[in-house]
Order: structure tokens, then C-alpha cells, then sequence
């Protein structure tokens, strides 16, 4: 698509949310839609910060977009706002995040998949991996 402006708004019981591949911008304010289950926009133009209420997230995919802040305040926006115990699907690559990996992803015990690729991190885990 080619849609341009800022993220658009929906009232209602919204569960699933894909706007990827267009020419979005702005903040991503999604603290209205708290039914939020599966939210997709990668490859548009958001930046921080980021809203969420949704106690359900299981997809956070915010990838190929304009995110240039440290990986520490984008976990921190992401775990204050919503239900991290619920989270299997973090993508936040191809932005320009950089700082450290924070120990805050710890806070998220259900990722199943976390895509960092992409980005200026540096350093090492300083935290221990289960499988």
C-alpha cells in the first residue's frame, strides 16, 4: 500500500492490527485498543514512544521503522504498558536502536522469538538464557 499520515485510529473490540508496508508516521498510541492481541507495522516511518494496554499482546512486530532510541527505554515503554507474560513475538529489527541488550527482557518469560537484528547494539547477555 501507500498509505501516508499517522497510525489510524479504530474504536471496538480490535484484536488484530496489521498496517506493515506503507508511509505511516508518528508515535504509536495504541493504549485504546486494549483487545490488542496481534499488532504488525513494520516498514513504515513510527518512532517512539510507544502506548500499549492490552494485557493480551502476543505479536509486537515493529520492525523497519524509525525507532532511534536506546533498546533499554523501548523494552521499558513496552513491558510499563502492557502484559509482558503474554508476549511470544518481539520484532524489532532493522531500526536504529542502540545501547545494550537490557536485563529488562527478562521481563518476558513467554518470548518465543525476539529479532534484534539490525540495529547499533552492542556489548554481551548479561543475563542467563533458558530453553
Amino acid at each position: 500500500n501507500n498509505l501516508t499520515g499517522t497510525l489510524p485510529l479504530f474504536s471496538g473490540p480490535l484484536e488484530s492490527y496489521n498496517i506493515e508496508f506503507n508511509h505511516l508516521t508518528g508515535h504509536l498510541d495504541l493504549a485504546f485498543l486494549k483487545n490488542l492481541r496481534d499488532f504488525r507495522a513494520s516498514n513504515n516511518r513510527f518512532y517512539p514512544p510507544v502506548a500499549l494496554s492490552s494485557n493480551m499482546l502476543d505479536t509486537f512486530d515493529i520492525s523497519s521503522n524509525m525507532f532511534n532510541c536506546s533498546l533499554e527505554d523501548l523494552i521499558t515503554y513496552i513491558t510499563e504498558s502492557t502484559s509482558p507474560s503474554s508476549l511470544r513475538v518481539l520484532d524489532l529489527s532493522k531500526n536504529q536502536l542502540y545501547g545494550t541488550i537490557p536485563e529488562q527482557l527478562q521481563l518476558i518469560p513467554s518470548i518465543d522469538w525476539l529479532d534484534l537484528s539490525e540495529n547499533h547494539l552492542v556489548g554481551s547477555l548479561s543475563f542467563g538464557v533458558q530453553c
